[in-house]
């Protein structure tokens, strides 16, 4: 397997807000596994783990899109 961790840097308050509206998205598939978790300090963390760079780059780029389209929201 190989993995990756993304760490955003959001105030607690709008990590909540990202993680709530991404939460119905995160779904394991049996190529990738993917976890986000918040820190007490706000910081949101993505972890996944793959099969293959195949399974990384499309589980990786569909959690970097979702919580862009999140924060774009949230900014407007």
């Amino acid at each position: 397997m190989i993995s990756t961790k993304i760490e955003f840097d959001f105030d607690k308050k709008k990590s909540d807000i990202i993680f709530k509206s991404i939460k119905p998205d995160l779904t394991n598939t049996k190529r990738a596994i993917t976890k986000v978790v918040i820190d007490k300090n706000g910081t949101l963390s993505v972890s996944i783990e793959a099969n293959d760079t195949t399974a990384l780059r499309a589980a990786t780029n569909t959690l970097l899109r979702l919580i862009d389209t999140s924060e774009k929201v949230l900014n407007i």
